[in-house]
């Protein structure tokens, strides 16, 4: 689970720590959603040291009435591909057919049109706002231990660099603009629900990348891993991230689900996304739908 940004205190270490951007995320990763509150619990609130992104106000309580079930009548948007990404077909299928289980609890699930076009804010949201940061952030690294770093994480830092402040001025416009939408979608609906990942897990020497729209597995050696390589972080990542980063850029709260595994018997995963700072109706739907299933207990055969 990633909760609202801000909601758990990150400490102030300097100047970059008040830019008005992170889409840096951070959240449990437990067995059970019940451990996953506690844990929230316990590392939630504002602090002293925390930088200015941090959530002020009073930190509910995630626990209370985490196993009573709030989802009948709500609306939830369903989508399995954002109206953009792109979807190996079997993860389509298993997690369109697990989002039902939502309307046995009392939702109202319906097909949620995402109007805005994700794959052209790959552009401006990362490789001019995120890329700079992370030269502004990294470039040490960069100047003392070159050889150290991964190709695309090199690359990165380089192309941050050479981002224009034009650039990343309408970079910030974007992500406003883009952040606006997804709050006014939950005018209309209490959660969205899509798949976690695109594609099911990957050998370590492969990468997904897209061509003709289409998922595709490349083979990868050593050097063009650790070595010499073209790629970015944006680049890098692109299949892995295609449904869970446009989050990161919102600041919406987030948790992903098991909900079965592919004919490989490799895990599949459902992401819930609430509105800002609900974490708790975020956990109660989480717990409800582990309620009513086995998945988190079956461990998959590798």
């Amino acid at each position: 689970m990633i909760a609202t940004t801000g909601r758990i205190p990150r400490r102030n270490v300097g100047d970059l720590n008040w830019l008005p951007v992170n889409y840096s995320r951070i959240g449990p990763l437990s067995w059970y959603v019940e451990d996953t509150a506690l844990m929230l619990q316990t590392i939630s609130g504002n602090h002293p040291e925390a930088e200015s992104l941090t959530i002020k106000s009073r930190v509910p309580n995630f626990l209370k009435d985490i196993k009573k079930n709030t989802l009948k009548d709500k609306k939830i948007g369903w989508s399995y591909n954002l109206g953009s990404r792109y979807i190996d077909p079997e993860i389509k299928k298993i997690t369109e057919s697990k989002v039902k289980v939502f309307e046995e609890l009392g939702a109202n699930v319906e097909e949620l049109k995402f109007n805005m076009n994700l794959n052209d804010l790959e552009k401006p949201l990362h490789e001019h706002v995120m890329f700079a940061l992370s030269y502004c952030t990294n470039y040490q690294y960069l100047k003392d231990n070159p050889n150290n770093l991964m190709p695309h994480v090199k690359n990165t830092i380089l192309r941050g660099k050479e981002v224009t402040g034009e650039q990343y001025l309408k970079g910030l416009a974007k992500l406003n603009e883009f952040t606006n939408y997804v709050d006014s979608i939950f005018n209309d609906y209490d959660f969205i629900i899509t798949p976690t990942m695109a594609i099911s897990p990957h050998k370590f020497d492969e990468k997904p990348v897209i061509e003709n729209e289409r998922i595709k597995i490349l083979k990868l050696n050593y050097e063009q891993i650790f070595e010499n390589n073209n790629y970015d972080y944006s680049s890098w990542n692109f299949v892995l991230l295609q449904m869970t980063s446009p989050f990161n850029w919102s600041g919406n709260p987030a948790a992903t689900l098991p909900c079965g595994f592919t004919s490989s018997n490799l895990p599949v995963g459902l992401q819930i996304i609430a509105p800002k700072e609900k974490e708790v109706e975020l956990l109660q739907a989480s717990w409800a739908f582990e309620n009513i299933s086995s998945w988190h207990n079956i461990r998959p055969k590798i």
